[in-house]
């Protein structure tokens, strides 16, 4: 009797500790799909041109001005000045999450440039960066002791990595 009642004890007490043990895999299950899901409103990603690639926009940003286009890499520099921010990126591939790749080949730099300031320390070099951003054609910095053109966003929304 005392071996029964032992049984019968242990099956209802494990009841709940399964139910329990079922409801925190389906939390963790949640936390990691939410955890690798790209950062963006899928409104704003509905209307980010998907069949242009960053060689294309590099090599004639012109002809894009005015789409939605999303791109990332690396953050070189960033800078407040009076009209807001400007970041310049490296560019790096986006894996399915909209994360920069970081051991992939770049294909240039861009600019990013931002109607508000931007907190340096959180945007400061090294950092992965993903932006959607509208093209807005070409803007010349001094690099080097000579002049470097970058194609141009203007940022719409910005991730940090």
């Amino acid at each position: 009797m005392q071996s029964m009642r032992m049984k019968i004890c242990y099956s209802i007490s494990m009841k709940p500790s399964l139910t329990a043990c079922a409801l925190l895999m389906a939390l963790a299950v949640l936390v990691l799909v939410d955890g690798c899901a790209n950062p963006f409103p899928q409104d704003l990603l509905a209307k980010v041109e998907q069949n242009v690639t960053y060689q294309a926009f590099q090599d004639e940003p012109e002809r894009y001005t005015g789409k939605l286009m999303m791109f990332g890499g690396e953050i070189i520099e960033t800078k407040n000045d009076a009209g807001g921010a400007w970041i310049i990126v490296r560019q790096k591939p986006l894996n399915k999450e909209g994360r920069p790749k970081w051991n992939a080949e770049s294909g240039g730099q861009f600019l990013i440039v931002t109607k508000t300031y931007l907190d340096l320390g959180a945007f400061r070099r090294g950092r992965s960066i993903t932006v959607i951003g509208v093209v807005d054609g070409t803007k010349t910095l001094p690099l080097s002791g000579g002049d470097y053109w970058y194609p141009l966003l203007e940022a719409q929304q910005l991730h940090v990595w």
